[in-house]
């Protein structure tokens, strides 16, 4: 049984009944901070009148305000097989490279400002919140150009960066970086300050090339999720690893990490892995290899699953060492589509061309 329960739910629909259910339960209240200030302030009215904790959301790299307004900001991969989802994209004359819209990385220093400032801004015209999830804050998906949603270890977009790619600088991790920096922020906020413990990144787990998830050995090899692009390993067998030994709370990491284990979103919904929502119990397990000692909280899909196929996810998620469940009854948009590159962009890794010719 895990001992922190989370809820991120539509608020408009939570009734009073609602409210009285999560504070038997002990779950804490996960307000998605991007919504109108008068629906986030009755929720959270609602919330405290019945003793539930309120914590907040935030989208970080999914931004179409920031993606629409500075093209430039966004990655451009350095395959193009993804392209091959969006057959109009060259029947249209678009070609390669395309810009992953609308997704931007704080890897990109210009981001990484933009997006600090942002989280600041809405922690501090929220109510007061006890703590705040921080979404997608690697690189976004479909990153070497594979198509595969989970290949966040990349940003190659143009500009001063906080980490140089994953084939140069390994031991510096952008993801990181910006978790700390947003924890010291929202700390030192005089009247709506939160303790460094409650700012709680959530990670996304990389491709799963020649690695063990559940009862599935190269999955993403079974299930043709990298489109066949040869791959040296460097994401699934170094980089991310790496990133979560650098999360540790012993090397300064966070007391908590969030785990996205959405298994439908995902496309993890395969027998390959075992019995109903097994990825997301091979997820967590593959993340405490790397770091045992690790204070999960599981990240689990309440949208478009029945009641058997959610109580599987938080079981399995708790079987494999899990502290904690956040449900999300709202769906996560984790989409992603072609865009042109601004005039003059110029991507950090040259393109490549693996099976087409334009």
């Amino acid at each position: 049984m895990t001992s922190w329960r989370g809820r991120k739910s539509d608020l408009a629909t939570l009734s009073d009944a609602d409210f009285k259910r999560m504070n038997t339960e002990g779950e804490r209240l996960i307000i998605d901070l991007s919504q109108p200030l008068s629906v986030i302030e009755q929720a959270h009215r609602k919330a405290v009148e019945q003793g539930v904790e309120a914590w907040g959301w935030i989208e970080v790299g999914r931004d179409v305000v920031a993606a629409t307004t500075h093209p430039e900001w966004m990655h451009a991969p350095q395959h193009h097989e993804w392209l091959e989802a969006y057959p109009n994209w060259r029947t249209s004359g678009g070609k390669h490279p395309a810009l992953v819209y609308p997704w931007v990385c704080v890897n990109n220093l210009e981001v990484f400002d933009y997006a600090l400032k942002r989280v600041v801004s809405l922690v501090e015209g929220a109510p007061p919140l006890a703590g705040v999830f921080l979404n997608d804050i690697q690189g976004p998906p479909a990153g070497c150009g594979c198509g595969n949603i989970l290949c966040r270890s990349w940003d190659n977009s143009p500009g001063e960066k906080v980490a140089l790619t994953p084939y140069v600088n390994p031991d510096v991790f952008f993801s990181k970086v910006f978790w700390r920096a947003c924890a010291d922020a929202l700390a030192n906020l005089k009247e709506k300050s939160i303790f460094p413990s409650n700012v709680i990144p959530i990670l996304c787990g990389e491709c799963e090339l020649e690695v063990q998830i559940a009862e599935a050995y190269s999955p993403d090899d079974a299930l043709g999720n990298c489109r066949g692009i040869p791959c040296a390993g460097v994401c699934a067998h170094s980089y991310w690893p790496a990133m979560v030994r650098a999360f540790a709370n012993a090397e300064g990491g966070p007391k908590q990490v969030g785990l996205l284990t959405p298994y439908k979103l995902m496309g993890r919904d395969s027998p390959i892995y075992g019995g109903t929502a097994a990825w997301t119990g091979g997820l967590v397990s593959y993340y405490r290899t790397f770091d045992p000692n690790a204070n999960l909280i599981a990240v689990v899909q309440g949208w478009d699953v029945n009641e058997a196929e959610l109580e599987a996810q938080k079981t399995v998620a708790a079987k494999a060492g899990a502290a904690g469940v956040l449900v999300l009854e709202t769906p996560l948009n984790q989409s992603w589509e072609p865009q042109r590159p601004p005039e003059g962009y110029a991507p950090i890794v040259p393109p490549a061309m693996c099976k087409h010719t334009s």
